[in-house]
């Protein structure tokens, strides 16, 4: 709001002040309404206090002169709501006879300077800032200075200078600023390191300049920063040109140099110094690069070098020596470009040397390696030929050449490779451009000699320069032995893949170094898992150590070893087989190898097994027939000899056996003695032995008897167990059995007498009415013996 006293110098009523507030502004001098507006402006913007002076057009037209004085008003949420002050008429200081115009005058052009200043300082295109002398804290900074750091005015208000400096630079800064405070210099300027809020540097150049009011320090610096980035881009840039070109000097032995011929003065790149074997220096003459020259070169370098410069030539090639000061010795080629003025005098003269010692080297080895390669292509034993690739002729041939395809150098030389190569021309003129394209250097022929002969030869060859042309170096051998040679070893890899034997080749070390595909599909191992492996990976423990020295011993001794062996599958099932070893030995007669050889008899072992087991087995009820329980009775005997125990041998006989037989048919008869089998093994320990000798006949072997009546309790078991039904085809059927018992050596020292005597008690056991058992005595004997003579009397009779 407006005071009533501001009615008696503007000449309008508060109201109408009110009223329209753009009427105050509109009183405002036009000179001075841009600057009261900007700073009103500000103060509301930033709340901070307004005070300035300014003119004032009154109603009746009046210039007056006040001081306007104003703080902001601020809501509750801190904004400004209006500035609110005091306005002083300060024209009237004149009605006390003083005149104060000069005053006002005076400040005037201060704010006028202020208001340039700060234009200049807010728009300048560098960064600008105000920071105190003692604490190098900013006070005022520009929006490009800002811009440069990224960072806010608050954010870089709040802090002291180094907070934004990169630490490799602070020290150099802050030792400026003491000079500067100082007096010792007059400004400074730097290029340093800004870091923005991410920490990348920003390269600047700043430039600080102190400002005084008062007293021997001043009171602040105005700093100038402008940003350098892409010029120290660019410098890096360049730098890293300039290395990489020293760096191609260095590695392509070049040095590069300039010479003022006016002048005799000139420069020369790093390399180029150490071409000469010198220290770098900032120039170099003509007389100092003489200097380093060979003695023995100097004198013609040096006039050929002033004859270039005498002459109209732009360019200059001259090859020469340089003898450095640890005596090394250097060979140099120099390549120059003359420049000339109007009249065509030399002026300046720009050029490369580059070292080509290693050249030079090469160009006198290559000369003395062409001396020897005639040497050894005339001498060498080897076949050799030059062809010219483009039309297949024999350019040159050596005397080994002459010796195997039989004609003379002469007559070679005369002929094409198609006289001796037995491919059709197009086949041989594909071959050639191949081999002269590089893009093979190994070839297998048929050569024909001059007797007719065809021999097999592998050639290699490639292009080489002759006489500024490329012809085919080909060294030829005659490879027919080994080649046939091959065929009989492909033949034999056949067979040794596709044989069905197992194969496997050891070093003399006995370690597996070969197999073929019969191993793996017998034993289950792969070759992976084989090859480094040895034999006994394959070894099942049956062996002992003695089967092993017998195999070694013969294999030490005849080179040779035949035998069956029983070995394990990688699934742990022990197989047999027929294995046969032989060792290699080379043509100095010492062990190479050994080669095993083998064959898996499983089914023949087994087929073995079955028919001795028919052979000892009643194939009808699987029990042992007589011959295997004979040879188990003998056993029996010889353990009871040992052990002092005695062997009982019952002889059974199937009561009716006959009658069922005959009445049900075989069918039913066989069925019914398997059933008796299963009950007579049942009921003996599994240690003894039940034997069918035919027909309903059985016998039992009893092993380990101590005490006779013992085996009366097996046989009444055996009786009665052969009392109980039989179910045979829907229908119940029963028998009976008869036992005989013959004890040794009661009875009998031998397996016929004891048999003799266990059937002689049989025969008692039926006739005294069957089912039951008798123990054999001598009594026995003689009337079986009376028996058989009646019998017989009978029969003759």
């Amino acid at each position: 709001m407006s005071a009533p006293q501001i009615e008696e110098f503007v000449g309008y009523t508060a109201e109408e002040l009110t009223r329209n507030p753009d009427l105050w502004f509109d009183l405002i001098h036009p000179d001075d309404q841009e600057r009261v507006i900007r700073e009103v402006s500000e103060s509301h913007a930033n709340r901070t206090v307004l005070k300035t002076e300014y003119r004032m057009i009154s109603r009746s037209g009046e210039t007056v002169w006040v001081r306007d004085e104003a703080a902001p008003v601020l809501g509750l949420e801190g904004q400004t709501l209006m500035l609110q002050g005091v306005m002083t008429n300060i024209t009237g200081v004149l009605s006390s006879g003083k005149d104060v115009t000069d005053s006002i005058k005076v400040e005037l052009a201060l704010k006028a300077s202020e208001e340039r200043f700060r234009a200049l300082f807010e728009q300048a295109a560098v960064g600008v800032a105000q920071i105190a002398t003692p604490t190098c804290e900013f006070i005022r900074i520009n929006d490009k200075f800002c811009e440069f750091l990224g960072r806010s005015p608050k954010d870089i208000l709040s802090f002291e200078c180094a907070k934004f400096t990169h630490p490799d630079d602070i020290t150099d800064v802050r030792n400026n600023v003491d000079r500067l405070k100082s007096g010792e210099i007059k400004e400074f300027t730097l290029e340093l390191r800004y870091l923005k809020p991410d920490d990348s540097p920003i390269w600047v150049s700043l430039t600080a300049s102190p400002m005084w009011a008062e007293g021997e320090m001043p009171d602040y610096h105005i700093v100038v920063v402008k940003d350098i980035s892409e010029r120290k881009a660019a410098e890096v840039e360049v730098e890293k040109i300039l290395d990489r070109l020293n760096e191609a000097e260095r590695l392509g032995k070049i040095g590069s140099w300039e010479y003022d011929v006016d002048n005799h003065v000139g420069w020369m790149s790093d390399n180029e110094y150490r071409h000469h074997g010198v220290p770098v220096t900032d120039s170099f003459n003509y007389l100092q690069h003489l200097e380093c020259v060979h003695p023995d070169d100097r004198k013609s370098h040096d006039e050929a070098f002033r004859g270039a410069l005498g002459s109209r030539d732009l360019q200059f090639n001259h090859e020469y020596r340089i003898l450095e000061p640890s005596g090394r010795v250097r060979q140099m080629l120099t390549r120059a470009r003359i420049e000339r003025n109007e009249k065509g005098e030399a002026v300046k003269v720009f050029g490369t040397d580059q070292e080509i010692s290693q050249r030079k080297a090469f160009e006198k080895a290559l000369r003395q390696r062409e001396q020897r390669y005639r040497q050894l292509f005339t001498h060498n034993k080897a076949v050799e030929l030059l062809v010219d690739p483009e039309d297949g002729s024999i350019i040159d041939a050596n005397e080994a050449a002459a010796r195997f395809y039989g004609y003379t150098r002469n007559e070679l030389l005369h002929l094409n490779i198609g006289d001796i190569n037995t491919l059709g021309q197009e086949k041989i003129k594909h071959e050639l451009a191949e081999a002269r394209e590089e893009q093979r250097d190994h070839f297998y022929f048929k050569h024909r000699l001059k007797n007719g002969e065809v021999r097999d030869v592998e050639v290699y060859t490639g292009p080489i320069a002759l006489q500024e042309r490329t012809v085919l170096y080909s060294i030829i051998h005659d490879v027919t032995d080994r080649v046939q040679a091959e065929h009989r070893l492909n033949q034999a890899a056949v067979a040794f893949e596709n044989t069905a034997e197992g194969v496997m080749i050891t070093d003399a070390d006995t370690r597996i170094v070969t197999i073929n595909r019969a191993f793996s599909e017998i034993t289950g191992y792969s070759e992976a898992e084989a090859i480094g492996e040895t034999p006994k990976m394959l070894s099942s423990g049956r062996q002992n150590g003695d089967f092993y020295q017998q195999m070694w011993n013969s294999l030490n001794a005849t080179g040779r070893w035949q035998g069956e062996i029983w070995n394990r599958r990688k699934n742990g099932e022990v197989y047999p087989e027929w294995l046969t070893i032989s060792s290699v030995n080379d043509q100095q007669g010492k062990l190479q190898n050994y080669v095993g050889v083998f064959a898996d008899i499983t089914t023949i072992k087994r087929s073995q097994g079955e028919l001795e087991y028919l052979a000892h087995h009643d194939p009808l009820t699987d029990l042992p027939n007589r011959l295997l329980f004979n040879a188990r009775l003998k056993h029996a005997f010889e353990r009871a000899q040992r052990e002092k125990h005695k062997v009982a041998v019952l002889f059974l006989d199937l009561d009716r056996f006959k009658i069922v037989n005959d009445s049900f048919g075989h069918p039913v008869g066989d069925e019914l003695l398997k059933r008796v089998a299963e009950r007579l093994v049942k009921d003996v320990r599994a240690e003894d032995t039940v034997s069918r000798f035919g027909g309903d006949e059985f016998a039992v072997l009893i092993e380990e008897v101590d005490n006779s009546d013992d085996v009366a309790l097996i046989a009444r078991k055996l009786i009665a167990s052969l009392t109980e039904p039989f179910s045979l085809k829907g229908r119940e059927t029963f028998i009976t059995g008869s036992i005989g018992i013959a004890l040794y050596p009661d009875d009998g020292m031998n397996a016929s007498k004891l048999m003799r005597n266990a059937d002689a008690a049989l025969y008692v056991a039926k006739d005294e009415g069957r089912n039951t058992y008798r123990y054999y005595s001598k009594q026995m004997t003689i009337a079986a013996r009376d028996r058989l003579t009646m019998e017989g009397r009978c029969a003759r009779r």
